[in-house]
């Protein structure tokens, strides 16, 4: 290659290096697959609204009005809340002036304020407890906060709430909060249960050899959820001692459950892990079932192996 070539496609490279980085200074969301709706702490909310202004749907326009009563310290009430009209007015006073009627136009999407009154004309909400911030409102305003922190617990949001927005909230609230901000971000639980057969397939279709089962009962709810990978089995065959470790946890999540998990050690006794079995509780027929499973493969190691347990009743059962 010649030297000019060279020369030329490095500064090729340099070139569109350099408009990528621009594109992604600009555009600040390259990597989302979405628009999500986040709260914006634009100088807009604190503009005053106006006959004619829009939203692009019926959310966005309750989260304004709600957005801007907040951090104007105002408390509101809703009279009408519907896909078709909204309407509100000042709670603090019954004499405050301050109303908004807003409703959708021919397009059947877009919300306009048809008419209102502005401004308040009481003296406002006084202390940093707001009756507005709810777990919705918490969510919207903390979600890229735990987009960057996926470490914050629900008394984090507390401190971070109050902090930035000036407004306290319970635990309660942002404990919600912080589950809706876990769902947006992994998905909700009822999903995830509902794709367990599919997950089984795609790991029996891209690892070839491996065990996953998902099981449900009568009424079709779920019952087990059984994984154990070829490249585990295969490891415990060729180069782990004969030492099973059989052992449960419990899940936090939604829906709770248990977590069986059968472990082995390795050359340098290290922990290795063979299968996890996620049913409903830890009983004698869970463990049966999942010994089962796995008896075929376990009974491929060259020597007698040696079970190892917490001594539960339901281990020593079977």
């Amino acid at each position: 290659m010649k030297e000019a070539d060279l020369t030329e496609q490095i500064a090729s490279v340099i070139k569109k290096t350099a408009e990528w980085k621009d594109y992604v200074k600009k555009t600040g969301r390259v990597y989302e697959e979405e628009e999500l709706k986040t709260w914006n702490s634009n100088v807009s909310i604190l503009d005053k609204m106006f006959i004619g202004q829009e939203w692009a749907s019926a959310d966005e326009c309750r989260d304004y009005i709600k957005d801007q009563n907040i951090f104007q310290n105002f408390d509101i009430q809703q009279v009408k809340n519907t896909q078709i009209q909204q309407q509100y007015k000042c709670k603090q006073a019954p004499h405050c002036k301050w109303n908004v009627y807003c409703s959708r136009i021919w397009d059947k999407v877009t919300f306009r304020c048809k008419k209102g009154e502005f401004e308040h004309t009481c003296q406002g909400k006084h202390g940093i407890h707001h009756p507005l911030a709810k777990a919705r409102w918490v969510f919207r305003v903390m979600l890229d906060t735990y987009k960057a922190h996926p470490k914050y617990k629900p008394q984090d949001f507390i401190d971070e709430v109050l902090r930035v927005h000036k407004v306290e909230i319970g635990y309660w609230t942002a404990w919600r909060a912080w589950h809706m901000c876990m769902e947006r971000i992994y998905g909700n639980y009822e999903d995830s249960y509902a794709m367990g057969p599919e997950f089984c397939n795609q790991v029996l279709k891209r690892n070839d050899g491996s065990i996953a089962s998902c099981a449900t009962d009568e009424a079709g709810k779920f019952k087990h959820l059984c994984i154990a990978y070829k490249s585990s089995l295969d490891g415990f065959k060729k180069g782990c001692r004969p030492i099973l470790g059989l052992d449960g946890c419990f899940l936090k999540g939604k829906y709770g459950g248990v977590c069986l998990v059968i472990v082995s050690l390795d050359g340098n006794n290290g922990i290795f892990p063979i299968a996890i079995f996620i049913c409903r509780k830890e009983n004698k027929e869970n463990w049966t079932e999942f010994l089962r499973i796995l008896a075929p493969y376990l009974k491929e190691h060259p020597r007698a192996l040696t079970f190892i347990s917490d001594r539960e009743r339901t281990n020593l059962s079977c």
